[in-house]
């Protein structure tokens, strides 16, 4: 049966979801027992700054949030402020959960975050604006991003596949 309900996954979730171009991919992690559905960024140029992701164990899905930082400078940043339509959410996280790295051309900073109800509500909107960015905030150094419009579809791709899961 599970094996069945993750066929069924792969197969819809493969299909151009609602009529933008955003085409989810779904993965099974067999030694988690786990199943992934994320947004494909394969023909993106670039890299997404920020995305969402929908996980699936034992009949409980969850949503995830993953900002990502890329330059020559680091920020160290501690926390990330999204703004849109003038409305701001920060979003506080435990520093020992990001990600720091050298990597070729530079460096990389990323978060992988649990969304809670508030910072989904928050998401939806922020999803649907057409001036939404991101700041990556550090106690000295910051970082200014706007969010195109690829991410942002893909954001309500996987908001939207994530509530009629939850259905």
């Amino acid at each position: 049966m599970k094996k069945l309900f993750i066929l069924i996954l792969l197969f819809v979730n493969t299909l151009i979801a609602n009529e933008t171009k955003i085409e989810l991919t779904t993965t099974y992690d067999e030694f988690q027992d786990v199943t992934w559905i994320e947004p494909n960024f394969d023909n993106y140029e670039g890299y997404p700054i920020i995305y969402a992701y929908i996980g699936y164990q034992n009949e409980e899905y969850w949503l995830r949030l993953v900002a990502q930082y890329k330059s020559s400078d680091w920020i160290f940043f501690e926390q990330l402020i999204l703004l849109h339509n003038g409305i701001r959410k920060v979003i506080k996280f435990n520093y020992s959960q990001k990600t720091s790295k050298v990597v070729s051309g530079g460096i990389y900073e990323a978060i992988d975050i649990q969304v809670d109800a508030d910072l989904l509500e928050y998401l939806e909107d922020y999803s649907l604006s057409t001036n939404s960015k991101l700041r990556f905030y550090g106690d000295k150094y910051y970082a200014d991003r706007d969010i195109g419009e690829f991410e942002l579809q893909a954001l309500q791709v996987v908001i939207n596949k994530y509530k009629e899961l939850k259905k």
